[in-house]
């Protein structure tokens, strides 16, 4: 997705509102789950592919033999 479209996809949000960017994004998954919501190398992910990443991503953190996290960021 094209950063100029960004604002069509997704209604405005900023801190401070009482949604969460997480509550807005969920809504989006439910909303439009087979759009396509982000561009990378080439690839394109469906906001319920993101999602489903997300959530896999997340339960894995959780566990509970998980002590140290890191991020490489280039």
């Amino acid at each position: 997705m094209k950063a100029e479209n960004i604002k069509a996809e997704i209604p405005a949000w900023s801190p401070g509102q009482q949604d969460t960017i997480n509550a807005v994004l969920r809504r989006a998954v439910e909303n439009f789950p087979e759009r396509s919501f982000i561009e990378f190398m080439g690839d394109k992910y469906t906001y319920a592919e993101v999602s489903e990443r997300a959530c896999r991503l997340a339960n894995g953190l959780a566990r509970p033999d998980v002590l140290h996290i890191g991020l490489d960021v280039d």
